[in-house]
């Protein structure tokens, strides 16, 4: 199969991060330049819609595939920016989370429960029906970068770290 060519965002919004709906057939792309997330149909690879605007610089996308509901974890004002997936509009105001620079994110959408790492810190903890942060996992180590998060069918949560 050929591949496709599909801008997104403005000449300089520097496409950082994707998030893939596989039932849903869309694909989320973090704009980190212009602070936007863009939307493409997997299937006829055309961009859906207008950019949606989010908090700044985002850099780290999961999705909740039962809720069709897309988190992006925002690294310069420290917050997680919420998108519907069937309106492809953002979804109130952004959750502030950490006094740390935020890198990863990731939903375990069995508990209704988003992790979000943060550089220097650990992960905050986000209750999915609230929209609230209810715990700081703090670790000894100090990472310099946190790195991805994936939660696993166990409700295990799994944080790659860059230790400097």
């Amino acid at each position: 199969m050929p591949y496709a060519h599909i801008p997104v965002g403005t000449t300089h919004s520097y496409p950082i991060a994707i998030g893939v709906d596989i039932y849903k057939h869309k694909i989320y792309v973090a704009n980190f330049g212009d602070n936007t997330v863009s939307v493409i149909n997997g299937t006829s690879n055309t961009k859906i819609g207008k950019d949606i605007p989010l908090g700044h610089l985002p850099v780290a996308i999961d999705i909740d595939p039962d809720k069709n509901t897309i988190y992006v974890a925002n690294s310069l004002d420290n917050t997680v920016s919420i998108i519907n997936g069937t309106s492809n509009t953002k979804i109130g105001k952004d959750i502030p989370v950490s006094q740390f620079e935020n890198r990863g994110i990731g939903i375990d959408p069995y508990t209704n429960t988003i992790y979000v790492a943060n550089v220097g810190h650990g992960v905050s903890v986000i209750d999915g029906k609230t929209n609230k942060v209810v715990a700081e996992v703090m670790f000894n180590t100090k990472p310099s970068n946190a790195g991805h998060i994936e939660c696993d069918h166990v409700h295990a949560m799994h944080v790659l770290w860059h230790l400097s």
